[in-house]
């Protein structure tokens, strides 16, 4: 590997290396070239990876701040429908109770007529009872009569034809 000095001009290594660039026979600090065929160029050298790494987390990071973001937005959207159906449905029970308190008062209404209606009903028919009782009875005075007359007309007859 090639050493340049100072002034750039290249050096024969002779001499073993100290650590820090100097050569131990003159004193001179003197950098190392690398080769021309390196495979890293010395600007990728020159880069910390660390913050480029750092940098790639962020941005990945955003994306995905990005994208809970679309997801909130959306649930947001939902939560509101679902609001307004909520609200449907309780105007919609508010309505349904309304229609059945009005069922129930009607129900009762109709409960009250038809027991107003079985009372009418089972005075008619103790009315017909009575009234049927009533003709019996004065079927039975007339016939007790009839009887009688009958009885009260053989008597006539037997004194008669006791007296012919």
């Amino acid at each position: 590997m090639p050493v340049f000095d100072e002034d750039d001009k290249a050096v024969l290594m002779n001499d073993i290396d100290v650590p820090g660039g100097y050569t131990a026979d003159r004193g001179r600090k003197t950098k190392v070239v690398p080769p021309k065929g390196s495979k890293m160029p010395s600007v990728l050298k020159k880069v910390p990876v660390f913050p480029i790494i750092l940098v790639i987390l962020i941005v990945l990071v955003g994306i995905r701040l990005l994208f809970l973001e679309n997801t909130v937005s959306g649930l947001a959207t939902e939560v509101s429908e679902l609001k307004g159906v909520g609200g449907q449905l309780a105007g919609f029970q508010t309505s349904s109770d309304a229609k059945i308190e009005a069922s129930n008062r009607e129900r009762n209404k109709l409960k009250s007529e038809i027991l107003q209606l079985r009372a009418e009903i089972d005075a008619v028919k103790a009315h017909q009872k009575h009234q049927a009782e009533l003709t019996s009875q004065k079927r039975q005075m007339t016939e007790a009569k009839k009887k009688e007359k009958e009885k009260a007309s053989a008597k006539k007859l037997g004194s008669r034809e006791k007296r012919s």
